[in-house]
C-alpha cells in the first residue's frame, strides 16, 4: 500500500508538471519585440512609436498571401484604438488580425498586430495605407498614427516572350469524362478486389484455426493415450490423474482453478461443456478428496473423453479377390 501511495504521488506530481509546463509555453508572451528606441513617431504629442515588419517588397505575383506584422509602443497617457485599424490601396485583409499587448508598470504598453493581405491587381506596383488612432487621456483628443506605408513590386508571370506557350491551345473538354470513367472502373475493380480478398482472409483465417483445432486434438488423444497406458499398466497414482487432467487443460486452454469458474469459463454454449466437467470432476476426487474411484467412475473418463475425441477410425482392408455369386460355376455351358 506504500509503495502504491508513493507511485501515485509521483505519477500526480508529474501530470502536473507537465500540465503547468504546456500552460507555460502555450499561454506565455512568446513575441519578439523590437527596439522602438529608433522607431518611427509622429510629430503630434505623445505618439506611439510605430515599427512595421514585411517579408519582402518584391518578387510577389497576383493573389499571393502577404503576411504583415504592426509593432506600436503606447506612451503613458494615451491610449491606442485597437479597433481603428483600417487600410486603403490595392490590398484587402483576409484575415482576422490577431493582436498581442503587453503592459508595462509605468503605464506605457507594446502592442503587436498581425495580419495577411492579398490583392488581385495587375500592376508592376502596389500600394497599402494602414491608418489606425490613438487618444491622448488628458485632452481627450484622437490623433492619426503614422504606419510606414508597404509598397511591394510584382513579378511578371511570363519568361518576357511576345508568345507565353507554344502548341495547339485547343482543351479537349471530354478528357475529364474519360478520366472519371476510368477512376471508377478502377475503384469498382478495387472493390470486388477487395471483397474477394476479404473471403479468402476470412476462409485462410477459419482454415487455420481449424488446423489448429485439429491439432489440438491430436497432442490431446495421444497425451491422453498415454496416460490411460499407465492405467492399463496398473499405475493409479494421483501423477497418472494429473496427466488426464492436463492434457484436457491444454486441449481447452482452461486457465481457471476452481469448478464455479470453469463453468463460467465453457459457458453454456460450448459443445464438450458436460464431457469436460465429468472429467475433471472425477479426476477431483482422486486429487483433491484423496478418495478412490471404483470400475464405473474410472472408465467414465475414457468414455467422456473419446466423446470429445473419438478414436481414430482403423482403415478395412479391402478383399483381394471378388467373392463369388452364389450358383456360379467356372463351368461354361
Amino acid at each position: 500500500m506504500k509503495n502504491f501511495m508513493i507511485n501515485l504521488g509521483a505519477l500526480v506530481l508529474v501530470t502536473a508538471l507537465s500540465i503547468g509546463a504546456i500552460v507555460w509555453f502555450s499561454g506565455g508572451d512568446r513575441t519578439t519585440w523590437p527596439d522602438f528606441g529608433q522607431a518611427q513617431r509622429a510629430t503630434t504629442p505623445l505618439a506611439p512609436a510605430v515599427v512595421a515588419k514585411y517579408e519582402r517588397d518584391f518578387g510577389w505575383r497576383i493573389g499571393d498571401v502577404i503576411p504583415i506584422e504592426l509593432y506600436l509602443h503606447q506612451e503613458p497617457g494615451t491610449l491606442i484604438d485597437l479597433h481603428s485599424l483600417a487600410i486603403e490601396g490595392d490590398f484587402e485583409i483576409v484575415e482576422n488580425p490577431t493582436i498581442v499587448t503587453r503592459d508595462f508598470k509605468d503605464g506605457s504598453r507594446n502592442v503587436a498586430i498581425k495580419f495577411k493581405i492579398q490583392s488581385m491587381a495587375a500592376a508592376k506596383k502596389l500600394t497599402l495605407k494602414v491608418s489606425m488612432l490613438y487618444r491622448v487621456k488628458e485632452s481627450m483628443e484622437d490623433h492619426l498614427i503614422a504606419i510606414p506605408a508597404f509598397e511591394p513590386f510584382t513579378s511578371p508571370t511570363w519568361d518576357g516572350r511576345d508568345v507565353v506557350k507554344d502548341g495547339n491551345p485547343q482543351y479537349r473538354h471530354e478528357g475529364h469524362l474519360l478520366w472519371t470513367i476510368g477512376y471508377i472502373l478502377v475503384g469498382v475493380v478495387g472493390a470486388v478486389g477487395a471483397f474477394f480478398a476479404r473471403r479468402r482472409f476470412k476462409v485462410y483465417v477459419l482454415e487455420e484455426a481449424k488446423r489448429e483445432w485439429e491439432t489440438r486434438r491430436e497432442t490431446a488423444r495421444r497425451e491422453f493415450d498415454e496416460a490411460w497406458a499407465r492405467f492399463d499398466a496398473g499405475d493409479f497414482s494421483d501423477e497418472s490423474y494429473k496427466l488426464v487432467v492436463r492434457c484436457i487443460r491444454k486441449l481447452f486452454r482452461i486457465e481457471s482453478k476452481v469448478m464455479r469458474e470453469i463453468e463460467v469459463e465453457l459457458g453454456s454454449a460450448h459443445p464438450y461443456r458436460e464431457q469436460t466437467l465429468k472429467i475433471l470432476n472425477v479426476t477431483g476426487k482422486v486429487l483433491y478428496q484423496l478418495r478412490k474411484l471404483t470400475r464405473n467412475e474410472h472408465n467414465s473418463i475414457k468414455s467422456a473423453f473419446d466423446e470429445i475425441v473419438p478414436l481414430p477410425a482403423v482403415p478395412t482392408p479391402e478383399p483381394t479377390a471378388k467373392a463369388k455369386v452364389e450358383g456360379e460355376t467356372d463351368d461354361k455351358d
